[in-house]
C-alpha cells in the first residue's frame, strides 16, 4: 500500500492474479436454456440418424432397380434378337412357299393340258371307229324290195323313260350293234334315260 503522506512513492505495475475457473464472458445460459438446445441437439442427430437409414435403403432400392433395369433390357435385347431372326425366318418360308405354289400351278396346268390332250385324241379315234362302224353297218345292210316278200325280222329297240315311269320306243335297229351306237348318240340327252331293249 502506498501512505497517502508520501506524495513521492508511485505505485508499482503489479501483476493481478486471475482467479480460478474459466473466466466470466456475461453470456452464460440457464440451466432451462442448455437442456433446450440439449433436446434440440438429440433431435437433430435423430433426424439425420433416420436420413441415413432413408437414404441407404434408397439407395439398396435404386441399386436392386436398376440391376433389374439391366436384366429387363437384356431379355428384351434377346427375344428382339429372336424375332427378328423368326421374322426373317418366316419371309424366307413364304417365298419358299410362293416358288413351290408356282411350280405347283405350272406342274398342275401341263399335266392337266397332257390329259386334255389324251382325252382330245381318244374321243378322235372313238369317232373315227364309229364312223367306220357306221360306214360298214350301212354298207352291209340288205335293203327289202317292195315286191320281196316279208321277212320276220327281229328288231332291237331303243326306249326312252317318260316323267311316269313308262318305257317308250324312239326308234328300232336290225341288229345290237346299231342300236348301241344310237344309243351311244343319245346318252348326252338332257333329263332323259335310254335304253335297248332285246327282241324277244
Amino acid at each position: 500500500m502506498i501512505d497517502p503522506r508520501d506524495p513521492r512513492t508511485q505505485q508499482l505495475q503489479l501483476e493481478q492474479k486471475r482467479g480460478r475457473g474459466r473466466p466470466a464472458t456475461g453470456q452464460a445460459l440457464s440451466n432451462a436454456e442448455r437442456q433446450r438446445r440439449y433436446r434440440e441437439a438429440q433431435k437433430a442427430q435423430r433426424n439425420e440418424n433416420m436420413h441415413k437409414e432413408v437414404a441407404e435403403d434408397l439407395r439398396a432400392e435404386l441399386a436392386k432397380a436398376l440391376e433389374e433395369i439391366e436384366g429387363l433390357k437384356a431379355k428384351l435385347r434377346a427375344e428382339f434378337t429372336l424375332g427378328e431372326k423368326a421374322r426373317s425366318e418366316n419371309k424366307n418360308l413364304a417365298l419358299k412357299v410362293a416358288q413351290l405354289e408356282t411350280q405347283l400351278a405350272q406342274r398342275n396346268d401341263n399335266e392337266l393340258m397332257k390329259r386334255v390332250e389324251l382325252a382330245e385324241a381318244r374321243a378322235d379315234a372313238m369317232g373315227n371307229e364309229l364312223a367306220i362302224v357306221k360306214a360298214q353297218l350301212s354298207n352291209t345292210r340288205k335293203k327289202r324290195h317292195r315286191d320281196d316278200p316279208p321277212v320276220d325280222i327281229r328288231e332291237w329297240a331303243i326306249q326312252r323313260q317318260s316323267p311316269k315311269g313308262q318305257w317308250r320306243t324312239v326308234a328300232k335297229y336290225d341288229t345290237a350293234a346299231e342300236a348301241n351306237i344310237a344309243l351311244a348318240d343319245q346318252a348326252g340327252a338332257m333329263g332323259h334315260l335310254y335304253r335297248v331293249k332285246a327282241p324277244k
